[in-house]
């Protein structure tokens, strides 16, 4: 959206005009007491209520979390929204028109150019899935979802897709309904020929639409039906698509991440889908790339606590341990869900059902015992390189943690698991550590 500044008058006017109470009532069940109104925190999760709104002021604020502002700071942190969206929302809610400043000619060309687009995609996730539940073309990719544990009903709900095998079926189709083939190529759904024209980008595909925190579609995801590469093949960056910072399922996921206080990142779409549909909701995918820090600060917006589950094979392990310095620079608690046998989730649920995936995950891991345990694993301790292999590793592990009793107590377990004195470890640490603080033991 082109961001312009609203007047600050029409500001005030919908400040005073709102009934504060009234638009939180939709998200949060308040109580009055007093003057004040009183519920259960949406931003954190709690059971005795702590969050108050005060009509008087006009002024929300959390005790438990230190959540607070106005209604346009309650409304941009609910629907993860800027401020203008945010204005333009709450006139919506109170039936007031926005006055819309001028803009000049190339931020209308710009915000037409996105709503095209996105236009274009929502065109095509419903072709996609025509062609999946009412096509006889879909037949193998249905019966392929299906082999994977999902049903038509789980398709549909998703908005999977099918991309037919053909060279231009989708430009063809989209174009018949308006779409400009220069909007095709900016959405990433089309190629441009080397002559002249344009060709589909996602052919013989299972698609997966990707969408904003708004549930709009922004991109896709396409998964190829045989052994062809790539494997997985994702929309270009486009004006609505930056793959940094969007995750897969993070429209449906969001309100289940507040409700239960953590998000659950897995890597693939399958996966995210897998534990959505068998109980487990506060599921979101990074797109099968590297977790970036734009993705885990979305994800604080909604809960402070990161669980990773990725696949338990030597490159999800690695992906993992790559995530990790990413999300604890941005201050989250973080734990890792490890899977039997190197699985991924979804495979785990289909060969032995979602309550082993549910206590992997109950049972994840703190960020150094998975650090500690990573250490552990990645060589042969039985000798004397490899228990000093372990140790730089492990330390390198401790001089980052700020907890001196969860360093203590991995040391101590370390020096006993390499049949080292304890001492060796300290003095590898505060060689690390660059200064002679000697960490003793906490007694028992």
């Amino acid at each position: 959206m082109i961001k312009y500044k609203i007047p600050d008058d029409f500001v005030e006017k919908l400040r005073s005009q709102s009934d504060i109470v009234s638009i939180i009532s939709e998200y949060v069940p308040l109580k009055k007491k007093g003057r004040n109104y009183w519920g259960c925190c949406p931003f954190h999760q709690e059971k005795t209520p702590s969050f108050s709104v005060a009509p008087e002021k006009n002024f929300f604020y959390c005790y438990g979390c230190q959540a607070g502002g106005d209604i346009f700071r309650f409304l941009m942190r609910m629907e993860n929204l800027g401020f203008v969206e945010a204005v333009k929302l709450l006139a919506q809610k109170i039936n007031v028109a926005v006055p819309e400043k001028e803009r000049s000619e190339a931020e209308r060309l710009l915000e037409r150019e996105r709503e095209d687009i996105l236009r274009a995609n929502e065109l095509a996730r419903d072709f996609f899935q025509a062609y999946m539940t009412k096509s006889a073309l879909g037949v193998n990719a249905l019966a392929y979802l299906v082999e994977r544990g999902l049903t038509v009903e789980h398709a549909q709900q998703f908005n999977l897709g099918f991309a037919p095998d053909d060279w231009d079926k989708l430009c063809n189709a989209l174009q018949k309904r308006g779409v400009m083939p220069e909007i095709l190529v900016k959405a990433g759904l089309a190629i441009l020929r080397p002559q002249s024209g344009v060709y589909d980008r996602f052919r013989n595909r299972i698609m997966f639409p990707i969408e904003d925190i708004r549930g709009r579609v922004i991109g896709f995801g396409g998964r190829v039906l045989d052994n062809a590469q790539p494997k997985y093949l994702n929309s270009p960056e486009t004006l609505v698509f930056n793959k940094r910072k969007v995750l897969y399922n993070i429209s449906r996921a969001y309100r289940s991440i507040k409700e239960a206080g953590n998000a659950i990142v897995v890597e693939g779409y399958m996966d995210a889908i897998a534990l959505a549909v068998n109980g487990i909701p506060n599921v979101v995918a990074s797109l099968g790339t590297a977790f970036t820090a734009e993705q885990s600060r979305m994800l604080l917006h909604y809960a402070p606590e990161i669980i990773f589950a990725y696949d338990s094979d030597s490159a999800g392990q690695n992906a993992t341990l790559r995530a990790l310095s990413i999300v604890r620079s941005n201050g989250a608690v973080v734990k890792i869900a490890s899977f039997p046998d190197g699985k991924d989730p979804d495979e785990v649920i289909r060969k032995q059902g979602p309550a082993i995936v549910k206590a992997c995950i109950s049972a994840a891991d703190g960020l150094l015992d998975f650090q500690m345990k990573q250490a552990l694993a990645q060589a042969d301790y039985s000798n004397l390189a490899g228990k000093v292999t372990v140790v730089n590793k492990a330390v390198s592990y401790l001089v980052l943690a700020d907890n001196l009793v969860e360093v203590d107590t991995h040391i101590g377990r370390l020096a006993e698991k390499l049949k080292i004195d304890e001492n060796s470890i300290r003095g590898e640490l505060r060689r690390q550590r660059g200064q002679s603080i000697n960490y003793r033991p906490v007694a028992n």
